[in-house]
């Protein structure tokens, strides 16, 4: 994630971003697009825990595994970017 400088007692990337620490929880239980540090994509529903992020399937099938990853900054594949759905497009079918 970007790095953070403070303003005003609330931190902030110099582009205006959220904080990461803010912008999990505002993510929390909400399908995301993320990326991890081996460059991977997922879209997936973010879960945040004490020391790591689950990303789970949106799939209610079982079929795809959750992903587990560390919290930015915080081991050998962590979290890295996390941007909000904006919404999905279904092809119909035939």
């Amino acid at each position: 994630m970007a790095a953070m400088a403070q303003t005003g007692g609330a931190q902030q990337a110099p582009s205006g971003r959220l904080a990461v620490a803010e912008a999990l929880k505002r993510h929390e239980g909400t399908p995301v697009i993320a990326s991890d540090t081996d460059n991977n994509r997922y879209f997936k529903r973010l879960r945040l825990g004490r020391d790591r992020v689950v990303l789970e399937s949106l799939e209610s099938g079982g079929d795809h595994a959750p992903v587990i990853l560390a919290l930015p900054g915080q081991g050998p594949n962590c979290l890295e970017q996390v941007w909000s759905e904006a919404g999905v497009l279904f092809e119909l079918p035939g």
